[in-house]
């Protein structure tokens, strides 16, 4: 409980979210989903994603997290080089929900 209310507190704020877990997790969290799930298949959940992944600093996760965040989310995600290139394309990608 103490995690989410830390991250549900950096997202009101709008600093930078610095404390990593699961970044699926992390952005399912600060996008208020009920379950990972709901990220893939609730379009309120989507049209929060972009707000959440400003809460959160990119290379608080790894280059890793970031393409499985990005497979998870768009199947057929394309092979990112920097974690910036992972964190931008969801933010482009969510940002047309």
């Amino acid at each position: 409980m103490d995690q989410f209310n830390f991250k549900k507190a950096a997202m009101q704020e709008k600093e930078p979210y610095q404390k990593p877990g699961y970044l699926l997790d992390d952005i399912a969290i600060l996008s208020g989903c009920a379950y990972l799930s709901d990220l893939r298949y609730v379009p309120a959940c989507q049209r929060r994603i972009p707000l959440a992944l400003k809460s959160i600093h990119p290379q608080v996760y790894s280059l890793w997290d970031w393409a499985d965040a990005a497979e998870y989310l768009i199947p057929q995600a394309p092979v990112f080089k920097t974690v910036f290139d992972g964190y931008d394309y969801l933010l482009r990608a969510f940002k047309r929900c």
